[in-house]
């Protein structure tokens, strides 16, 4: 049997006249259960497991939990996060309420982004028609900083234009 608001003194007592021997309890009903009545219910010889998860498991992993909030401490809205991420807006809003408690590190800040311009390069690489562009897109994987990959990236854009 299971339970997702507190249990009442009334219904542990009948839940020992039963022939029940096993309940379980979200953990809000289980804070929210007297004391009294748990004690009453172990004695009684009926096992009480706090469920940890229910419902949708999320879709979201820790990478992309840590591009939304590192995007979001370097200013970008909501609607920018969602269309870079190819994330539903409102999906990016409840990560980030979920996990604002996350600050994320300069370096690691730094990291993702060297990351995702690097799979720029590669798109690049693939679909452009341009050799010097290419070129520019490969010194663009080779490099590691920051500051080098939007010297490659001005570079790109100024063939572009």
């Amino acid at each position: 049997m299971h339970f997702s608001k507190y249990i009442s003194k009334r219904e542990a007592e009948e839940i020992a006249k039963s022939k029940i021997k096993k309940i379980s309890l979200t953990p809000t009903a289980h804070k929210q259960t007297p004391d009294k009545t748990i004690r009453f219910l172990k004695e009684k010889g009926i096992e009480i497991e706090v469920l940890q998860r229910r419902g949708r498991p999320r879709k979201l992993g820790k990478e992309e939990i840590t591009k939304i909030m590192a995007a979001r401490q370097e200013g970008l809205s909501f609607y920018r996060i969602s269309k870079m991420l190819n994330i539903p807006k409102s999906t990016i809003f409840d990560y980030y309420k979920r996990n604002k408690h996350l600050k994320i590190n300069n370096e690691e800040i730094e990291e993702i982004k060297v990351k995702e311009a690097k799979k720029l390069f590669e798109k690049i690489i693939t679909n452009s028609s341009n050799e010097k562009i290419k070129q520019l897109a490969i010194e663009g994987i080779r490099a590691n900083s920051q500051e080098d990959i939007e010297f490659i990236l001005r570079g790109i854009i100024s063939y572009i234009n």
